[in-house]
């Protein structure tokens, strides 16, 4: 059953790879999705299904870290899981405004300048740093727990996913989404076999 938790990571993996690039500037990121039809296209919808995938991964995520803190685990899931959902309703409105940019790109123009206004801006990004902060705390409560190498592949991503998201770098989106794939292997091979040494030194 462990193994489905592969699912969402490695589709956000692939979804990064296969979108192009962000822009800040209205200009050219509504050339860039005129340039790129169908990866713009289909990696958003990767992105959907990943992060549909992602929240069981985050549930298991939460179950290891309230061994150690429960309280610490409660609120750094429940900040991760706002990020992931306002994330999967910002993809979606993406998706659904392809129409847009493609066929009337002065109206897209118009909507892009409308919603960039720093007031709104605030809200838009705010799940990245939700992102940053619920995946810090998970961190520290894994970290808390003796799982170092598992805490440090949540705090990497949760850092690279709100830089990406921020500062719109492909790179450092890879870099996040590659944390995440690191996390899920340390999740599924290597905590089990050091919770079991814990064990036997607990009873030694």
């Amino acid at each position: 059953m462990k193994h489905l938790l592969w699912f969402g990571p490695i589709l956000f993996l692939a979804a990064e790879i296969l979108l192009p690039g962000g822009n800040r500037n209205l200009t050219e990121r509504i050339s860039i999705i005129q340039s790129n039809r169908s990866s713009w296209a289909w990696g958003h919808v990767l992105i959907i299904v990943a992060l549909f995938f992602l929240l069981p991964w985050l549930a298991q995520v939460y179950r290891e870290g309230k061994k150690a803190n429960c309280v610490i685990a409660f609120i750094g899931v429940f900040f991760s899981a706002i990020a992931l959902m306002a994330n999967y309703a910002i993809a979606v409105l993406q998706l659904l405004s392809f129409e847009i940019v493609m066929h009337l790109p002065e109206t897209a123009s118009n909507l892009l300048a409308l919603i960039t206004q720093p007031n709104l801006m605030i809200t838009v990004f705010l799940p990245y740093f939700g992102f940053s902060l619920g995946f810090s705390l998970l961190a520290l409560s894994l970290w808390q727990g003796r799982h170092n190498w598992f805490a440090l592949f949540i705090f990497l991503s949760g850092i690279f996913l709100n830089l990406a998201g921020l500062m719109q770098i492909k790179l450092f989106f890879i870099f996040g989404s590659l944390s995440l794939i690191l996390a899920t292997y340390t999740l599924i091979y290597l905590l089990p076999e050091q919770t079991s040494l814990q064990g036997r030194h607990a009873k030694t």
